[in-house]
């Protein structure tokens, strides 16, 4: 799967720690106000489903989130 978007993008620098949480890309503005819990959170459930997810992103050029989650056969 994968979820994609057309914003400012990620640089490789900050792309190391955008699963951490509290941690932002860029300094908190009136823009981009959060906590900065949301990539943490998918980060761990994809954990706990034992599957990751990777970063593809350029400055100005969005970003790109790729992952698979496992079907439950119950």
């Amino acid at each position: 799967m994968m979820v994609k978007d057309s914003g400012v993008g990620i640089s490789e620098q900050d792309q190391v720690y955008i699963f951490e949480r509290y941690r932002k890309a860029k300094p908190a503005t009136k823009e981009n106000f959060g906590a900065a819990l949301g990539l943490a959170i998918v980060k761990k459930i994809l954990d706990i489903h034992q599957a990751s997810i990777k970063v593809i992103s350029r400055p100005n050029q969005g970003a790109a989130f790729h992952f698979d989650l496992p079907v439950y056969a119950g």
